[in-house]
C-alpha cells in the first residue's frame, strides 16, 4: 500500500495525527498527513535487529560523554510551536547532550541520528521530504537502510545544511559506521 496523501483544504493538524487508528505510523511533514500501515516483517525485523546490535555496543553504564539513548519509532516535534511531526524508524539522542529523554509525545528533543528503513511505501518520502526536514531541523546524521538491496548509507549534515554521502555499506562485512564507534555486522541486519 502506498500512502497517498491527499492536499487538503487546510493543513493537517496534531488532532488529525492523533484521529489516526493505531494500526498506523502518522507523520505530519508540510502540512500533509501522511498514514503509512506498520511496516512488514522484513523491514520491521532489521530495525530491530539494528536497535540490538546499537544497545548491545552501548550498555547503560557507559559513560556518559559517549553513549545514546536509541528509540524505535519515536514521535519527534522538528520544529518548536509547530505541527512538524517526524516518525523515524530508529533515532537516538547523545547522553551527554540529552541526559534523560522526556517522557512526552511528541518528543520535542530532535535527535542527533535518525534511520529510516526503506520499504516501497516509504522510501520516496524518507529520501526527499524527511532529509530536508531532517537538516533543517539540526539532525546531524542519518542512515539509510534498505534491506531489499542490501545496502545501508551514511549521510552527514555539513554546515551549509546538506547532506554528505559519507559512506555506502553492502554484503556482510561488520563495519564501524559513524557516528557509532562500535561494531555492526551486516549479516546480523539482513537475515
Amino acid at each position: 500500500m502506498n500512502p497517498m496523501p491527499t492536499t487538503p483544504a487546510k493543513p493537517a493538524t496534531y488532532a488529525d495525527l492523533e484521529a489516526l487508528p493505531d494500526h498506523v505510523v502518522g507523520e505530519l511533514l508540510d502540512g500533509v498527513l501522511y498514514a503509512t500501515p506498520r511496516p512488514a516483517p522484513r523491514h520491521a525485523g532489521t530495525y530491530t535487529r539494528l536497535i540490538g546490535a546499537l544497545d548491545a555496543a552501548d550498555p547503560d553504564d557507559v559513560r556518559l560523554e559517549t553513549g545514546w539513548h536509541v528509540l524505535a519509532e519515536p514521535e519527534i516535534r522538528l520544529f518548536p510551536g509547530t505541527d512538524q511531526i517526524a516518525v523515524p524508524d530508529i533515532a537516538a539522542w547523545r547522553r551527554a547532550e540529552v541526559p534523560t529523554i522526556p517522557n512526552t509525545v511528541p518528543l520535542d528533543v530532535v535527535a542527533a541520528w535518525v534511520c529510516e528503513i526503506a520499504s516501497p511505501s516509504t522510501r520516496r518520502r524518507d529520501r526527499t521530504i524527511k532529509l530536508r526536514l531532517y537538516a533543517r531541523a539540526g539532525v546531524e546524521w542519518v542512515w539509510i537502510v534498505d534491506p531489499d538491496d542490501e545496502l545501508l548509507e551514511v549521510y552527514h549534515r555539513t554546515d551549509s545544511g546538506d547532506w554528505l554521502l559519507v559512506a555506502t555499506y553492502d554484503g556482510h562485512e561488520t563495519i564501524r559506521p559513524l557516528p557509532f564507534e562500535h561494531p555492526i555486522p551486516l549479516a546480523r541486519l539482513w537475515s
